[in-house]
C-alpha cells in the first residue's frame, strides 16, 4: 500500500511539475500579453487550457500555439483592419476552436499531419464582395483546429 501511495505521489508531482512549466512557457510565447484590445496578439497553450476573446478595434494579426492543450479563441467582439487580418493557427497534441464573426470572408490554408481542420463557414458566395478577410493558416501536428461561425440563438 505504502509503495501504490509513493507512485501515486510521484505522478501527481510530475504532472503539477509538467502543468506549471506549461504556463511558464505559454507566457513566454506571448506577445500583447493576452490584451483583448490588443490590434497584433500572440496566445500560448502548453499543458493546459486558456480562452481568449478579441474586442480588437483594428484586428492585424493573431498567433495561437498550444502544445498538449487548448485554447478557445472569440473573435465576434473584433473589428479587422482594413487590410484584413492574418491569423496563424499551430495545435500539437493538442486543439484550437476559433469562432470568427458571420460577415466576415475566411480564407484558409491547412498544413496537416496526423490531425484535421475543421471548418464551419458560411457558404463564401454568400459572404459580401466588400467584407473584411480573415486569412487563416492552419497547422495541426497530430491535433486539432475547428473554425466556425457562433449559432445564433
Amino acid at each position: 500500500m505504502k509503495r501504490l501511495l509513493k507512485i501515486v505521489l510521484a505522478v501527481a508531482a510530475v504532472s503539477s511539475a509538467a502543468w506549471g512549466a506549461g504556463l511558464y512557457l505559454a507566457r513566454r510565447m506571448e506577445e500583447g500579453r493576452g490584451f483583448s484590445e490588443s490590434d497584433d496578439f500572440r496566445v500560448a497553450a502548453v499543458w493546459g487550457g486558456r480562452e481568449f476573446e478579441s474586442t480588437a478595434p483594428a484586428l492585424r494579426s493573431g498567433w495561437v500555439r498550444t502544445v498538449l492543450g487548448g485554447v478557445a479563441l472569440d473573435l465576434t467582439g473584433a473589428m479587422l483592419d482594413s487590410d484584413g487580418a492574418d491569423l496563424r493557427l499551430e495545435a500539437v497534441l493538442g486543439g484550437i476552436a476559433v469562432v470568427v464573426a458571420s460577415g466576415w470572408r475566411v480564407t484558409v490554408d491547412q498544413e496537416i499531419s496526423g490531425g484535421a481542420v475543421d471548418l464551419d463557414l458560411p457558404d463564401p458566395a454568400s459572404v459580401p464582395e466588400d467584407a473584411p478577410e480573415l486569412r487563416i493558416l492552419a497547422r495541426a501536428r497530430n491535433g486539432g483546429i475547428a473554425v466556425g461561425v457562433r449559432d445564433e440563438q
